[in-house]
C-alpha cells in the first residue's frame, strides 16, 4: 500500500483466536480459544455487492494485496475469513490447503458451476494446483483426464483420483 513501510506476508493458514469483535462471535461462531482455518480472502461485507458475489465487493488477498498477512504472531481477520478445519488432518496438512482448495473451489463450483458426475480435464494434474483440483473433482464424482509430462506423473494422477491421463510429450 502507498506510504506503508511494512509488510508481512501470508494468505492464510490456521491460526488461533485471542479475541473477537463485536458481532463476530454471533455471526461465526468462533470464540476465543478455537483453532480457525484463515482463508486469505476479505471483501467488504456489508455491501450489497456482497451478497451478489464477494469479489464485486472490494475484494483483496490478506497478505499480497494487503500489508498484514498471516505471517505474523497476531492479526485481524473478518469472520467471514474463519472455517472450522477438518478434524481428521495433521496441523501440517491443515494449515496448508485453504487458499488453494478455496480457489479450485470457486472455479469450478461457483463461477463454472459444473456439475457433479461431469467430465473434467486437469492440466498439470500430477502436482500442486491440478493434483488437487484432481482430488476435488474426484470427491464430486467427476471424470477426471489429466494432462501430465511424464507416465510417472501420470501414474500420480491416477493415484490422486485421475480416470485417464495424457502425456503431453
Amino acid at each position: 500500500q502507498p506510504g506503508q513501510d511494512w509488510h508481512v506476508t501470508g494468505s492464510g493458514g490456521l491460526a488461533l483466536v485471542v479475541d473477537v469483535g463485536e458481532g463476530t462471535a454471533a455471526d461465526s461462531g468462533h470464540e476465543v480459544g478455537d483453532l480457525v482455518h484463515v482463508y486469505a480472502g476479505q471483501f467488504d461485507a456489508l455491501t450489497p455487492e456482497a451478497g451478489r458475489d464477494p469479489m464485486c465487493a472490494n475484494f483483496r488477498i490478506q497478505g499480497y494485496q494487503t500489508p498484514d498477512g498471516s505471517h505474523q504472531q497476531f492479526m485481524v481477520a473478518q469472520g467471514t475469513q474463519l472455517f472450522d478445519p477438518p478434524s481428521n488432518l495433521s496441523l501440517g496438512a491443515a494449515g496448508s490447503y485453504i487458499l488453494t482448495m478455496g480457489t479450485i473451489y470457486r472455479a469450478l463450483f461457483t463461477t463454472l458451476d459444473v456439475d457433479p458426475g461431469s467430465n473434467l480435464f486437469v492440466e498439470g494434474a500430477s502436482t500442486g494446483t491440478g493434483r488437487d483440483a484432481v482430488q476435488m473433482a474426484e470427491s464430486r464424482n467427476m471424470t477426471i483426464t489429466g494432462l501430465v509430462s511424464s507416465d510417472e506423473r501420470g501414474e500420480r494422477a491416477l493415484e490422486n483420483g485421475a480416470d485417464a491421463y495424457i502425456d503431453r510429450k
